[in-house]
């Protein structure tokens, strides 16, 4: 090969590589644009959201304006609506503020100032959510008489025992201390950990979620384009075919969860409004009614963590990992309570097999002696959970979670296993 030859090959070879080098280029601008209209959508969205609920809460403070304008002077009602207004004001309230806060935002400016901005929004809706959660106990029954009185003219009141709007008092206040307890608790011992922070961004709603992984996808994308990992970053991370059947077999197993959970739930409720003003069946019944309440909604909300494939396998496997370490705690801490919630349910259950009223019938020795012994019981269990909460009882804890455990870890081995 002369001279002239080698010149043209080479001429050819840098013409070649410009070539990819132009298409490389144009591929991460395809990306990036794409990124871009995805988070665009998602946050035009979120903002469409905080429209309607604007609307939504106005209108459900003018009708509850309405009501109590309605029936001034009878002040029993006027008090229940009373009780629900702050509620609804501090949605509407915050409602307004990301909306103007998503007005202003520019999703183009530097990430740690839409970074501070997301962090406010993702504040004020736990806050929120947080104030339901806390209130939701005490504020059940005004909701219902409030609700059917406005809609129907229907007065509950009359056919309710007065002393069920009194336990229901006293267990709303006491719950709020005692929830308030349990969730610095929590924050303290989990908030560092990603299952707990996955668990709070699904608590601020889903619509904030969609839009924050958008935002953190985009990020990511950006990232690993100026660290020189374009190829991994741009690589599909799609999921097979056994994988997606894993998917919807694991989303049937959460829904029917779900649906016993909320039998329970409904259970419970009916066995409330038939023994409402006996202090001694309802409380047993509250407590257990919020417990399968819990795993509800942990369970609705891995479900619906489920229902979005965006980010492909490696976002599934992170979702995942979280649920399955946010589920087991869950079924630690019921294990570890489970001698006293099964006293609770042995008030429950006698009284709707028997008819028997254990804690009239049974003599004050014998209910102190089996009250000590069930929380000796969960101290004991707890202590050993706390020793080797890794190698605890892990069937116990598969059936605690009605299987969930045992199928999230096979998908799991399918997506760090594609074969």
């Amino acid at each position: 090969m002369n001279a002239p030859d080698l010149e043209r090959l080479r001429a050819r070879w840098a013409e070649h590589s410009r070539r990819i080098d132009d298409s490389l280029v144009l591929d991460v601008d395809a990306v990036r644009a794409t990124l871009e209209r995805r988070t665009s959508a998602a946050f035009a969205w979120y903002r469409r959201r905080r429209v309607a609920g604007l609307a939504i809460g106005g209108g459900c403070v003018a009708a509850l304006l309405g009501f109590i304008a309605a029936h001034w002077g009878r002040w029993d009602w006027v008090a229940m609506a009373g009780l629900l207004l702050p509620l609804l004001l501090a949605e509407v309230a915050i409602d307004l503020r990301e909306w103007r806060a998503l007005r202003r935002l520019d999703l183009g400016a530097p990430v740690m100032r839409v970074r501070e901005v997301l962090h406010a929004l993702r504040w004020r809706r736990l806050r929120l959510a947080k104030g339901y959660m806390l209130l939701s106990l005490l504020l059940w029954w005004p909701f219902v008489l409030v609700l059917f009185k406005g809609l129907f003219g229907a007065d509950l009141l009359r056919w309710l025992p007065p002393g069920v709007l009194l336990v229901n008092l006293a267990v709303g206040l006491a719950f709020i201390p005692m929830a308030l307890v349990v969730a610095w608790a929590l924050a303290r011992r989990f908030g560092h950990m990603p299952g707990w922070q996955r668990f709070l961004d699904d608590s601020a709603g889903a619509s904030w979620r969609r839009a924050s992984d958008e935002f953190a996808a985009r990020e990511a994308f950006e990232t690993a384009v100026a660290e020189g990992s374009l190829q991994e970053a741009a690589a599909p991370d799609l999921l097979s075919d056994d994988v997606r059947d894993g998917l919807c077999a694991l989303r049937r197993r959460l829904l029917a969860g779900i649906l016993a959970c909320a039998a329970l739930v409904l259970s419970f409720g009916l066995f409330n409004i038939g023994h409402g003003g006996q202090a001694r069946f309802l409380i047993p019944s509250l407590l257990l009614m919020w417990s399968a309440l819990v795993h509800m909604v942990v369970q609705i909300l891995n479900r619906d963590a489920l229902s979005r494939t965006g980010g492909g396998a490696g976002a599934l496997r992170e979702r995942l990992s979280a649920m399955l370490a946010l589920r087991r705690r869950l079924a630690l801490a019921t294990l570890a309570l489970s001698p006293l919630l099964a006293s609770l349910l042995a008030v429950v259950v006698g009284r709707i097999a028997f008819g028997a009223d254990l804690i009239r019938d049974l003599p004050m020795p014998a209910i102190a002696g089996a009250s000590l012994l069930a929380l000796s019981a969960s101290m004991l269990l707890g202590w050993r959970i706390r020793r080797d909460p890794a190698g605890f009882a892990p069937r116990l804890l598969d059936a605690v979670c009605l299987g969930f455990p045992r199928h999230a870890r096979r998908l799991l081995a399918k997506l760090r296993d594609p074969e």
